[in-house]
């Protein structure tokens, strides 16, 4: 198991966004990070950018079990979908 912690961010006035995050293993050790910008966003946009970009970075390095954490739950819910339960 790895985790992958994320962040987005995003500058109000011009509407770039940055997203970034770290992998961890499971002692701690650092295993890789990444960093990108994006155009014309919000702040949700972004938090949701983070997550994607960081699931689709560590995905195609060949990571399975991961776990992803986030500071937004807005985002976590958009990601998660819709819940079945009633």
């Amino acid at each position: 198991w790895v985790k992958v912690n994320v962040d987005g961010s995003w500058l109000d006035q011009s509407r770039i966004m940055g997203v970034g995050g770290v992998i961890r293993d499971a002692v701690g050790r650092w295993k890789g990070g990444f960093a990108r910008s994006f155009e014309d966003g919000d702040s949700l946009r972004g938090e949701i950018l983070a997550i994607a970009e960081g699931l689709s970075f560590y995905w195609d390095a060949g990571f399975r079990n991961i776990i992803c954490e986030s500071d937004c739950i807005g985002a976590v819910k958009v990601v998660q979908g819709p819940s079945l339960k009633k």
